[in-house]
């Protein structure tokens, strides 16, 4: 690979070539909130024949094109240019310009340039510097072969010199001196030759690279023995490489043999295709899970034979190399900031500061490289908030960016995250020094050379498919301009990411030339000016781009093309839209860009639990890295349960009968089984029939679609005669139940019929299933209802479907209860009388067992799969094409006939749709043709019968809604009123005959109307939703007589203008389902319409609405507000506003308008901006109390404003009092000598009364609450509006979490409050949207306004609720504003001033070897700390603010505990305040790990469960897959098998997977702190549960291994990979106070970081190997242990391992 400090300038050209079209790119890049325009293409050039070459534009532009020549023409055709040029007659060459012009005046030049015949070259660019390569190339375009004239050292290296344009090469020869300096003359027959200078250098800049999380002893993909060596092979053959740095993680869990194996990697040559003189590492978190000793002894190799350091200062080619290791092993500091401090101490912190002043000193205007495991917070990806997990919101430390912050020549490399480096985010340079991002350095991610990760941003979570497949590293290179040059490698696949768009840190190092600042900055100060990235523009989709779709069992595969973007397409959102236009379910896709090469050009999404039988249609959008959104693809429909792939189709039945033959009513209409009636006595004997009658069987009505359907009393049955046998095979039912006191037998396949049937629906619950073989019941089946029910057996193994839904599978174990013998079996037969009357509308027989997807396509009776509810064909349908308009397309059976009718009703008839003033209309936005039927035309329907069942189908559309508008009119003669009518309103229906009026139609939009009539009864549908449906009584003016009815017809003139793109007829009622299925073949054409109608602004410069709209939006604006993202599309989409800031005080207003393309016919929809500035300063509170005045506490500042009086409370009750001393309010202390407050007992409340001068209630106020909670937090309520107190109260401190906001109406907790501290409280409500903020920060905030925090005008009380939630207080001030305050008001009022010491801790527990622990203060005054006598600060410099500080115990030298104290008074006397006293307990164990509780090794086969130690005892249980738990006699009935143990002459059991222990402590009490060891070895990748302390079993299990081997429990304590199979492991789990850590063979593995009170061992003990739901498998054990208390870390590393 070769680097040219000069890239080559971009020229299209084709000389004198016989292709005469060609074609280029240009690229244009929209900023946010103004046009941009720009391309790369400077010249095309031609040969001297006429030719065209075309240039496609990557914009959301108008483009318009010029020439400035006759001989050069310009034409465009949306996005292309096309540039044609006559033939050349002249000798000399002709230039023409090209101009391109987009809006606001933007515009590009490209020149054009046609040889003449005499010969001519180009040469570009005409000046090279090649640094270290021995090969350099630059491109040549000419009418002649060119010639070349090189210095000696110089060589031609191909192709072979040609017409046209061509890129040659050229070879170097070895240099000896600094640099030389050359010229390539390029020319031959008569051309005038260029000179191209050459300038070789050897390099004098380092290069080197850099890789991360190498991880040696993880095994996942091919693990790091292969991936590693490929990675270095692949790295040094790019460039020479003067070091490569490994950023941490070097070993999986840190262990020696780990860094053995790195060892003989980076030391093996041969993996190396140019050898690296220095390999420089560090410890990342993961090699600190073991001792760090393993680090400096396993790394001696690599070090001369030493110690290999922690962290180093070096020098290559005068540039200057921190690295600096990672010494804790948190993931992050999000959860705890002492992780941080551990990872990072301040001896670390202080060497990295040192060095870093040093290297500014003796490198100056160079950039700093350093080197660290965790990315500084606010940096790279992977580093702000919400870039990480649920558990981890980042992968980064804000720790060390106080001392980078200070060196913007700081370049950062970190590892950790394993984030992909094709993400433009894994780049960061900050834009203000003083943020309290602390963040102007650059911060570079070096991804991982094991397997990636992504955010949490994707349904498929951070290790989407593939992510063991990616490895990747870094090539960073000084450049002779001091620039610094940072490619990015894919090194499984060997190749450069992003090989156009490497990046370039350009000097000087100051800040001024960051180019890699983005929009997560745009809140800092961009004290530069720099330029944010923001990613745009958008990704696109191919113009072609489409959905495949394929159906699931619950929903849907979607296939789609890949989106294009500048960057990367990051993930794309894929809607499942139901039928109101809104998503049932949203699946985030990724994108797969981490594979770079090996992409995929087709992205596969699943979605499902979708409803079966709704039809959908299927949106995707695309997203990039920063979050901006392409168009939106849009797929036809789908219904769910229903797919078109031949392979989910149901085969040829093997039997099948529908009944409808009434003469042959047994008939089998598919396959050659047959049906016999029986008759069934209550002891089971049968008796065969010849025909139904004789088994007393009838017809009966089927419910739908007038199927015929069978009524099968009790006393019948049918035999199926099969003729073989059959152990799989699928049975379908279509059936009705009417009595749910009784069995329904569906399944006998005992052809005695002497024993109990095996397929029923049982009595009461109505499920169904059986009790036998473990298969139970499931489901249930609706009284009255038809259903389909389908029985599968695969290979004696039964499933149960209704509807399509699996509601039953059986246990996995074949069954021979289930087998069909050669004669067949019985339906509907029991043999004890357990069963009763069923109707029978179906019944099939498949002599194989179908598939989930076959019987889900075989659908429900009441679903659009199922075989009865498919829409039959209409006898009429006209789409107003052909010759004659209204055609029927579908026969002659009825007709439809043109006229015009009189405002008095007088109907006459008329020949053509001219002659009746019809005619046809232009909408772009519907497919096919459009008629207009004015106001005073008709369209008859004619039939040749009357009719009471029927269904009419229009798509139509009012240009108005006129005050009623008739649709249908079923009096033949018009002599009466019409029948269904839109009214002015937008609603629907008929006044009359208790149907009524409903729905909300908008003129000039179109509309998918439906309306059936049933035996009478009418009801519509709007869009497939049902609308209006008739009383049940069967109407007479509803039926259309054998004279027909008439469309748009009304008696009185009740009419007006209809557009009509559509008409369908049925000579019956289809159903709700079948319309919803017609809803996705006649979806409505026109929906615009936005979630909002008016926006009200008081702070912030950004709105969002989400616009729902069938055809691309576009936004009429005010010139101050903007639209940000995305780019209008078709569906639903959010879109985000920017308002520029207001200067003045005051309001403004204006309407943005929502449109559709001018003739797509839809309403422009419109709503309001208002944004109102009040100011930045705090404005004069309405009222405030301070109560300093001791004669009359509660006097007010301004009480001609408010007036507070106090007041008891009782249950739902208030009463206010003449004195604060009767109701116990006393005067105390305040915050401040100067600041006094009161005390309000808890029951007592303050009243403050309003001047009212409006009887509405008050929705805009801020109330300001000084308040301190003494002793202990417990529910109080702030606020309540209900004067009365007969209601909860409204703003309360949430007792049992510390929080303060409301659990009412959308408004949740948050914040935290503790006892004996001073807090500033606000509550604020804007327009009745509430917010709180503590100490000026907003913790909580509804989303939505409700009356109940708006104020009587009359006042509120404070300190009150209805029902006791209410605490002693201590108030220091109140103050109220009658309007609502912006957050930047609310932050200027900041927190109350008083002196104060918090800890973070009250008691610091020091086990065995633990020395350091760390306390961080929280002080308004500079602290002071005593100590105990063996307690000492370490490196403490006190000061106000919060600080961490280090502290340090003395080695204990006695075994046991001692317990001293850390004080912290302040320094300050006349700071006084509360001295906080924090217990330190250190304790001491001399022997190690002490004697176990109980213990048991398995080594006496005669009695296995024998404990080697203690009381405590295991007892035998077996339990079943459903959790069911039975205890057992002793271990002989236990599945349990004596093997040999992991050590020589140890011994071991095999559990069986339905085998489990009980320890049973026998201590007579529960433990919520212990410690339990298991020696175990799993054999096979399955679920696995350790550990169960549920004594019912009736919940999940605690401790679980993953079939992956990842071992913890979801939610609680994370999962990390360990466990291997066939390998001992020694798993430890110790719980402290509820708070469980697991470890694996002595090493912290994963721990939770909170108390689950899941994890007590009760009284009666605690399972082993045992779940509730079937989560286990068969496990090797050879030893277990039990403390009653948690062991030290110390103690688990001495039990070391299983096998040793």
């Amino acid at each position: 690979m070769k680097h040219l400090h000069n890239y080559l300038i971009l020229i299209l050209a084709m000389i004198v070539c016989p292709v005469y079209a060609q074609k280029y790119v240009l690229t244009s890049v929209s900023q946010k909130g103004s046009s941009h325009f720009d391309t790369d293409a400077k010249e095309i050039v031609f040969g001297t024949t006429a030719a065209h070459k075309t240039v496609t534009a990557t914009t959301n532009l108008n483009i318009s094109a010029v020439s400035n020549a006759g001989w050069c023409t310009v034409a465009t055709s949306g996005k292309e240019i096309k540039v044609s040029v006559t033939a050349n007659p002249d000798k000399g060459e002709r230039t023409a310009v090209v101009r391109l012009q987009v809006k606001d005046g933007l515009s590009k030049d490209i020149k054009v340039r046609q040889f003449g015949s005499t010969p001519a070259v180009y040469a570009t660019p005409q000046e090279l510097t090649a640094v270290d390569t021995d090969e350099i190339s630059f491109e040549v375009a000419s009418s002649i072969a060119p010639e070349f004239t090189c210095p000696e050292w110089i060589t031609p290296a191909g192709p072979a010199a040609a017409i046209g344009t061509n890129v040659y090469k050229f070879k170097l020869s070895a240099m000896t001196e600094a640099s030389r300096t050359g010229y390539i003359t390029v020319g031959g027959n008569g051309a005038e030759p260029v000179r191209v200078k050459v300038i070789q250098l050897t390099e004098q800049y380092p290069t080197f690279a850099v890789i991360s999380d190498v991880h040696f002893g993880n095994a996942m993909g091919e693990g790091p023995m292969v991936k590693v060596p490929r990675a270095l092979k692949n790295l040094s053959s790019y460039k020479k490489l003067d070091a490569i740095f490994v950023v941490g993680d070097l070993a999986d869990s840190g262990k020696p043999e780990q860094y053995q194996q790195l060892v003989e990697v980076f030391n093996n040559p041969a993996n190396y295709s140019n050898p690296i003189e220095r390999k420089i590492f560090m410890l990342g978190n993961h090699d600190n899970y073991s001792s760090s000793t393993n680090y400096v002894q396993g790394l001696k190799p690599m070090n001369g034979g030493n110690p290999y350091p922690y962290d180093q200062y070096i020098v290559i080619k005068g540039y200057p190399f921190i690295t600096i290791s990672d010494r804790g092993s948190a993931n992050c500091d999000d959860n705890d900031l002492n992780d941080g401090e551990t990872s990072y101490p301040k001896a670390v912190r202080d060497t990295l500061a040192r060095w870093l002043e040093r290297a500014s000193k003796e490198c100056p205007g160079k950039p700093i490289f350093v080197f660290t495991h965790v990315p500084p917070k606010y940096t790279c990806y992977s580093s702000w908030p919400g870039e990480g997990t649920e558990n981890y919101p980042t992968w980064a430390m804000k720790t060390l960016n106080p001392i980078l912050n200070k060196y913007p020549q700081a370049v950062v490399f970190s590892g950790h995250s394993h984030f992909p480096l094709a993400d433009p985010r894994s780049i960061h340079q900050g834009v203000d020094p003083n943020s309290d991002k602390q963040n102007f350095f650059t911060a570079i991610n070096t991804g991982s050379t094991t397997y990636t990760e992504i955010e949490s941003a994707v349904d498929e979570g951070i290790h989407p498919k593939g992510y063991d497949n990616v490895t990747e590293g870094l090539i960073v290179s000084v450049q002779p301009s001091g620039n610094v040059l940072v490619q990015r490698y894919d090194t499984e696949r060997n190749e450069e990411i992003e090989a156009n768009d490497p990046w370039v840190l350009k000097a000087p190092f100051d800040g001024t030339k960051f180019e890699y600042a983005d929009v997560r900055d745009k809140y800092d100060n961009n004290v530069n000016n720099l330029k944010l990235r923001d990613g745009l523009p958008v990704p696109e989709f191919p113009g072609d781009a489409k959905i495949e779709l394929r159906n699931t069992p619950t929903g849907f595969i979607a296939t789609f093309p890949q989106a294009k973007n500048n960057d990367i397409v990051f993930r794309y959102l894929v809607r499942a839209i139901n039928d109101k236009g809104y998503a049932d379910k949203t699946v985030w896709a990724f994108s797969g860009y981490f594979l770079n090469s090996a992409t995929p050009n087709q992205v596969e999404a699943e979605v499902s639990d979708l409803e079966e039988g709704k039809q959908y249609t299927v949106s995707v959008t695309a997203y990039d890295a920063y979050g901006n959104s392409s168009s939106t693809i849009v797929s036809g429909p789908i219904i769910i349960g229903k797919s078109t792939n031949p392979e989910d189709m149901p085969p040829a039945r093997f039997g099948s009968w529908d009944f409808k033959d009434k003469a042959d009513p047994l008939k089998c209409v598919e396959g050659t089984a047959q049906l016999v009636p029986a008759n069934v006595t209550y002891t089971g004997v049968i008796t065969m029939q010849n025909t139904i009658d004789d088994a007393g069987i009838t017809y009966t009505e089927s419910g739908d679609n007038n199927l015929s359907a069978l009524l099968v009393p009790q006393a019948s049955t049918f035999k199926v005669v099969t003729g073989k046998p059959l152990s799989s095979y699928t049975i379908m039912y279509d059936v009705r139940i009417a009595d749910a006191l009784s069995w329904h037998t569906l399944l006998q396949t005992n052809l005695k019929n002497d024993d109990d049937a095996d397929f029923c629906i049982d009595r009461g619950n109505r499920r169904v299933g059986l009790f036998h073989s473990d298969f139970g019941y499931a489901g249930q089946v609706p009284l009255n209802e038809w259903h389909r029910i389908v029985l599968r057996v695969d290979n004696g193994v039964p499933s149960t479907y209704i509807d399509g839904e699996k509601v039953l599978q059986g246990t996995g174990t074949a069954n021979g209860r289930w087998t069909i013998q050669d004669d067949g079996f019985f339906i509907f037969c029991d043999n004890d009388g357990e069963d009763s009357d069923i109707d029978v509308a179906a019944f099939s027989i498949w002599d194989s067992a179908l598939s989930d997807m076959q019987i889900c396509n075989l659908g429900g009776y009441a679903t659009p799969g199922g075989d009865a509810q498919e829409v039959p064909a209409s006898i009429g349908e006209w789409n107003f094409a052909g010759s004659n308009p209204l055609d029927n397309s579908n026969g002659t059976e009825v007709e439809l006939l043109p006229g015009t009718v009189s405002d008095n009703g007088e109907i006459s008839m008329k020949g053509s749709i001219d002659e009746a003033g019809i005619y046809y209309i232009d909408d772009p936005g519907i497919q096919g043709k459009v008629i207009r039927v004015p106001k005073n035309s008709a369209l008859k329907l004619s039939v040749d019968k009357s009719m009471d069942n029927y269904t009419l189908s229009y798509k139509i559309r009012l240009p108005r809604l006129e005050s009623y508008n008739c649709l249908l009119q079923c009096t033949p003669d018009n002599s009466d009123d019409g029948d269904i009518f839109v009214k002015s309103d937008g609603t629907i229906g008929l006044a009359t005959n208790d149907w009524g009026y409903a729905g909300n139609l908008s003129a000039n939009t179109w509309y998918h109307f439906v309306f059936t009539v049933k035996d009478g009864v009418p009801s519509s549908y709007i869009d497939g939703e049902e609308l209006l449906k008739g009383s049940g009584v069967a109407e007479n003016r509803y039926v259309i007589s054998e004279e027909g009815a008439y469309l748009f017809c009304d008696n009185d003139g009740e009419m007006g203008d209809v557009d009509v793109a559509g008409l369908r007829f049925w000579n019956v009622a289809l159903s709700s389902e079948q319309i919803k299925q017609l809803e996705a073949e006649e979806a409505s054409s026109g929906k615009l319409y936005a979630d909002v109608k008016e926006i009200n602004m008081r702070e912030g410069n950004e709105f969002s609405i989400r616009v729902t709209s069938t055809v691309e939006p576009t936004f009429d604006l005010p010139g101050w507000i903007q639209l940000k993202r995305p780019v209008p599309s078709i569906g639903s989409s959010k879109y985000v506003f920017h308002v520029d800031s207001m200067t003045e005080v005051g309001t403004r207003t204006a309407e943005v308008t929502i449109k559709g393309p001018d003739a797509c016919g839809l309403a422009p929809y419109v709503f309001t901006v208002t944004q109102t500035y009040s100011g930045a300063d705090v404005p004069q509170a309405k009222a405030t109390w301070n109560f300093n005045n001791p004669s009359s506490l509660l006097d007010c500042e301004n009480p001609e404003a408010a007036f507070m009086q106090a007041a008891t409370i009782g249950d739902n009750s208030v009463s206010l009092v003449d004195s604060y001393d009767d109701a116990g309010i006393t005067a105390i202390a305040g915050p401040t000598d100067e600041n006094k407050a009161i005390r309000v007992p808890a029951g007592s409340a303050l009243n403050i009364q309003f001047d009212a001068e409006s009887e509405e209630r008050i929705a805009n106020y801020a109330i300001m609450y000084d308040i301190r909670v003494p002793e202990k937090i417990g529910w109080c309520g702030l606020l309540q509006t209900n004067l009365s107190n007969n209601d909860d109260a409204d703003f309360f401190i949430n007792g049992s979490y510390s929080t303060i906001g409301s659990g009412s109406n959308g408004w949740h907790y948050d914040g935290k409050v503790y006892a004996n501290r001073w807090y500033r409280i606000v509550l604020n409500l804007v327009d009745g949207v509430p917010s709180a903020y503590i100490n000026g920060e907003l913790v909580t905030a509804s989303e939505s306004a409700h009356e109940r925090w708006a104020l009587d005008p009359l006042g509120c009380l404070l300190f009150c609720d209805n029902d006791g939630e209410k605490t002693d207080i201590d108030v220091a001030a109140i103050s109220y504003w009658d309007k609502g305050l912006t957050s930047t008001q609310i932050a200027k009022l900041g927190s109350v001033a008083y002196p104060y010491i918090f800890a973070s801790k009250e008691k610091v527990e020091l086990e065995d070897g633990t020395k350091d622990f760390t306390i961080t203060i929280k002080s308004s005054v500079v602290p002071k700390f005593e100590t105990s006598e063996w307690i000492r600060p370490v490196s403490v410099s006190p000061a106000a603010g919060e600080h961490i500080y280090q502290f340090r115990a003395d080695d204990m030298q006695e075994e046991g505990t001692r317990e001293g104290t850390v004080t912290i008074t302040s320094a300050d006397a006349t700071g006084a305040c509360e001295p906080v006293v924090i217990k330190v307990v250190q304790s001491h164990y001399a022997g190690g790990v002490p004697t176990p509780t109980a213990a048991w090794d398995f080594s006496d086969e005669s009695d296995l469960l024998k404990a080697g130690a203690g009381t405590a005892v295991l007892l035998p249980y077996s339990v079943s897959d459903n959790g069911s738990i039975e205890r057992l006699e002793s271990a002989a009935g236990l599945d349990i098998t004596p093997i040999e143990g992991p050590n020589a002459g140890s011994k071991a059991v095999t559990l069986g997977k339905n085998a489990a222990f009980l320890m049973e402590p026998n201590e007579g009490r529960a433990f919520s702190s212990y410690t339990l060891m298991m020696d175990i070895r799993r054999n096979t990748e399955e679920w696995c549960s350790l550990m169960q302390t549920n004594p019912e079993n009736s919940e999940d299990g605690e401790i679980f291994i993953q079939p992956s081997g990842d071992i913890g429990l979801g939610g609680h304590i994370p999962y990390v990979n360990k466990i291997e199979t066939s390998q001992w492991h020694r798993i430890v789990v110790v719980v402290k106070d509820n708070v469980p850590a697991i470890y694996v063979d002595g090493m912290l593995a994963t721990a939770a970081s909170s108390a689950f009170d899941r994890y007590t061992i009760a009284e009666q003990g605690a399972f082993l190997f045992c779940d509730n739901d079937g989560e286990m498998s068969p496990i090797d054990i050879s030893a277990i242990r039990f403390w009653i208390g948690p062991l030290s870390a110390g103690q688990v590393e001495a039990l070391g391992k299983a096998a040793e």
